[in-house]
């Protein structure tokens, strides 16, 4: 079974992207280039604050655009 990734924007957090897959769990990282390498396990996020947006617009981050495979070892957040 696989899951892609699912990306918001947080009115409270405007320099990092908010993403969520069943591999993960919830993550922030920067909006920056190659900020997906920084990401870290986001908590206590309140939704009223979230707005979902394509996953192409955090492409430069280099979040996975493929699917992640649930088989496979879950990748705890830096």
């Amino acid at each position: 079974m696989t899951q892609s990734f699912r990306l918001y924007a947080s009115a409270l957090h405007p320099r990092q992207w908010i993403a969520w897959s069943d591999a993960t769990g919830w993550v922030q990282f920067p909006t920056e280039d190659n900020g997906w390498e920084l990401r870290k396990s986001a908590r206590g996020l309140d939704p009223v604050h979230l707005r979902a947006m394509p996953l192409r617009e955090a492409a430069n981050t280099g979040i996975p655009t493929e699917p992640l495979s649930l088989g496979s070892q879950r990748r705890r957040a830096a």
